[in-house]
């Protein structure tokens, strides 16, 4: 089984999950950043564990490659075209429903499996003077995806069964799970943070450029009594590649004369890597990842239900749980509580379940890191 690496794990709000293996590259094709032939996967299934326990599964929807290819054209009427067609790019055992509109409404149609596995249906009746028709195909799995496959027919309105079998302007569009997403890779616009200038008025000044070039604005009251607002645009006319905005209930405030508030907190972006990553706090729907033991797998299921997985943990605190002397916790504060309760997980996980085994030299260098005064001689 090939891992998923664990990124910017010091980081609470914005960790992430990638992996480097070659022709594995599941996280790529769940984003739609990479194509293949998809016809016999039935789904990527993501399972989620905390602490080895609260196991879910989120199943996501297969980037199919969906053809429409015309096979046949009938006149039921005299007036109208009734044509037939087959659609690719999906193993038509894994459809449950498939209908058609024009766009809208969507009507249910009955489908045939063929041996190489693609589907044929056909179209409502379409009149064959109309010269050109926007026509919807809804294919539903039996995993619940919803697929919507739009494309264009023009047909030769002189003539029946006018259309040439070229599909014009094809588009396929499905959704994500809400809880699949990417990183921010990192990007971060400095600010002075809140400033509470006075009861009741409350306020915050942001670079205007992403990354660390904001870190070096600083507004500093000047002698003539300037507001905020002032000093801000004062800024920004002398630094035009470097400007700020103040947003909220600055009010008129005017700081005192030589106070300075910097800014700070700006982070340049990554550049987005060829090899895409999963946001591990959108994952488990946290803005912030609280002290645990969080693994992740994620399998590509086939027709025949195998499973071809990745799989990666790690132990992540973000370093937001102090080192403190033992006996030293003092279990009225807050601090001491959050101690406590991440030595009760870790006593509970190297002692009580069999899953972590594989994970007790790295629960135990943490445990040694947050409870030894002296990590030298805890051994």
């Amino acid at each position: 089984m090939a891992n998923l690496n664990f990124k910017n794990i010091s980081v609470c709000n914005d960790i992430s999950i990638n992996t480097p293996t070659l022709g594995l590259t599941y996280i790529d094709y769940i984003l739609k950043n990479k194509i293949k032939d998809f016809f016999n996967i039935k789904s990527y299934n993501i399972t989620l564990y905390t602490n080895c326990q609260n196991e879910v599964v989120t199943k996501v929807p297969p980037n199919y490659q969906f053809t429409i290819i015309k096979t046949s054209c009938t006149n039921p009427t005299g007036s109208t075209n009734l044509y037939s067609l087959e659609l690719g790019g999906i193993n038509g055992n894994f459809i449950q429903t498939l209908e058609v509109g024009f766009p809208t409404p969507v009507f249910p149609t009955s489908f045939t499996i063929n041996p190489s596995g693609t589907v044929s249906f056909s179209l409502l009746p379409l009149l064959w003077t109309t010269p050109s028709f926007s026509i919807l195909v809804k294919v539903t799995t039996k995993e619940g995806f919803v697929y919507d496959i739009a494309f264009t027919l023009n047909q030769d309105p002189t003539t029946l069964c006018g259309w040439d079998g070229i599909v014009t302007g094809l588009t396929i569009t499905y959704s994500l799970p809400a809880n699949i997403g990417q990183p921010n890779y990192r990007g971060v616009y400095a600010t002075t943070g809140s400033i509470g200038f006075a009861p009741g008025i409350t306020f915050i000044i942001t670079a205007d450029t992403l990354g660390t070039i904001g870190n070096s604005i600083t507004i500093t009251g000047d002698a003539l009594g300037s507001d905020f607002a002032t000093l801000v645009g004062a800024w920004n006319s002398s630094n035009p590649s470097n400007t700020a905005t103040l947003s909220g209930n600055a009010s008129l405030s005017v700081p005192s004369d030589g106070v300075n508030y910097p800014m700070s907190g700006g982070v340049n972006q990554e550049t987005i890597p060829s090899t895409l990553e999963l946001s591990l706090n959108t994952l488990f729907v946290l803005t912030n990842l609280v002290p645990a033991l969080y693994k992740v797998k994620i399998c590509e299921v086939d027709f025949n239900d195998n499973e071809f997985c990745l799989e990666g943990q790690e132990f992540i605190d973000c370093h937001s749980t102090p080192c403190v002397d033992a006996g030293l916790c003092d279990p009225t504060e807050d601090v001491c509580n959050v101690i406590l309760e991440t030595k009760k997980q870790h006593e509970a996980m190297i002692y009580g379940l069999d899953c972590c085994n594989e994970t007790k030299r790295n629960l135990l260098t943490h445990y040694i890191r947050i409870y030894c005064s002296s990590e030298a001689t805890c051994l």
